[in-house]
């Protein structure tokens, strides 16, 4: 019985040191964002582990206008898992997804790896072949894979929307991936 009463009130003990650290990490967050004039949104849930809850609430954040940092630091490693995971489903809308190493108190930008699931296979064999050429360009991409110029064109400017592709505004030549690729 002394064991268990011990168990309890260890629990009990790291429970509130866990939501103090939580709190003094919230507040410097809300100060941080404060002087940079960062609009900062938290995000509570119900119910712990309820995935589908998660997954709702942060998808409408998500489709809101504007773009979005992710900080994946606090909270239930779960929680960050299904946050970094939604968080690459919009990788138009993330500028970064960070974690904080609270260790040493260093930021760390993740990176944003393009999952398969939003691209077509046209759009998959399109960034692979971009990223095998040293300096590619869209008519030496359109005679590669033997498809017509305005064709290249159309779906550099999707992979560019989706935020995956940077091409140099002036000539129409330069292309950029912007993200590590698993496709």
């Amino acid at each position: 019985m002394i064991g268990q009463k011990h168990l309890e009130k260890d629990k009990e003990n790291r429970k509130k040191e866990n939501e103090e650290k939580m709190k003094d990490a919230l507040d410097q967050i809300k100060k941080i964002a404060d002087i940079l004039g960062v609009k900062l949104e938290i995000v509570h849930f119900k119910k712990d582990f309820d995935a589908d809850e998660r997954i709702e609430k942060i998808k409408k954040i998500l489709e809101r206008e504007g773009k979005f940092v992710i900080n994946i630091t606090g909270g239930p490693k779960f929680d960050s898992f299904i946050l970094y995971i939604i968080s690459l489903l919009y990788p138009q809308k993330i500028l970064d997804i960070v974690y904080v190493r609270e260790d040493i108190g260093e930021l760390v930008i993740l990176p944003k790896i393009v999952l398969s699931i939003n691209l077509t296979e046209f759009e998959k064999q399109l960034l692979l072949e971009i990223k095998k050429e040293k300096q590619p360009d869209p008519k030496k991409l359109a005679a590669k894979m033997k498809r017509p110029l305005p064709q290249i064109l159309r779906y550099l400017k999707k992979l560019e929307a989706k935020g995956l592709i940077e091409r140099e505004k002036h000539r129409n030549k330069l292309i950029k991936i912007k993200a590590p690729l698993f496709v």
